[in-house]
């Protein structure tokens, strides 16, 4: 199955990336790693991660505090959110392609 990365999927992805990469030259890349890690565990078992809110399910990133969030399309998966587990959900909830 394809995985998808909305716009603010990507924006959000892109900030953590330039935030660990500035806490220590590499960070920023295991974090890449383990987010690509992610997101062909969600392409194999597209239902991996459990309901959250609606119809969005959410998968937990390993070694780093951050969730993908994403939804089931016909024939893909669509990332809405790649977000830190101490931000405030209705942040993404409240996105027009959440």
């Amino acid at each position: 199955m394809t995985v998808e990365l909305s716009p603010a999927a990507i924006a959000d992805a892109n900030q953590a990336f330039n935030w660990y990469e500035d806490q220590r030259d590499g960070l920023g890349l295991e974090f890449s790693a383990e987010l690509r890690r992610m997101v062909g565990m969600l392409a194999e078992y597209p239902e991996l991660g459990h309901v959250v809110f609606g119809e969005t399910r959410q998968a937990v990133l390993q070694r780093f505090p951050y969730s993908l969030f994403y939804r089931l399309l016909p024939g893909a998966v669509l990332v809405v959110a790649v977000f830190h587990a101490s931000r405030d959900p209705k942040i993404w909830q409240i996105r027009p392609d959440a």
